[in-house]
């Protein structure tokens, strides 16, 4: 009987370390999306600043749309600075305010259409102006309520 426990407990610890590294891999993955969205972001930003051209433009900004898409679905709960804390920046509000973060999450996937959408047209003011938008109503927008900083900041 003794060692059927053992066992039963074994698995359970098994299950729960499995379960951890899924998680510290769903935060790696979020972790690599943003790095990449702030890389899409500054493929724009060379177009503005003329060190690129609107074709490269172009597909950093439909990037950017392709991988907002898939933010809300990054945040599975139990990934949050309580359950993984140093690992990641996702505040616990991002769940108790699901509704709003979603609401947010689409803010930034609109902005970064209309960014597109400027990118296409060729004028770079626009552009300009669009990634301004893109970044204060989408990313810090998010970011200022949904984010703790981990690490330091450079």
């Amino acid at each position: 009987m003794s060692r059927a426990i053992a066992a039963a407990i074994l698995v359970v610890l098994g299950c729960d370390a499995a379960l951890a590294q899924d998680k510290r891999a769903i935060v790696q993955e979020r972790r690599a999306a943003m790095k990449a969205q702030g890389e899409a972001m500054g493929g724009v930003k060379r177009d503005v600043d003329g060190a690129a051209d609107q074709n490269a433009a172009a597909r950093s900004a439909g990037e950017l749309v392709r991988l907002t898409r898939g933010d809300p679905g990054r945040f599975p709960p139990g990934t949050s600075t309580l359950d993984l804390p140093g690992e990641t920046g996702a505040k616990p509000l991002i769940w108790s305010e699901w509704g709003k973060f979603q609401a947010a999450a689409n803010t930034m996937i609109d902005e970064a259409v209309k960014l597109e959408l400027a990118v296409k047209s060729g004028n770079k003011a626009a552009v300009s102006e669009q990634l301004m938008r893109t970044g204060e109503a989408g990313c810090i927008g998010c970011h200022r309520l949904y984010r703790q900083r981990v690490g330091p900041p450079f």
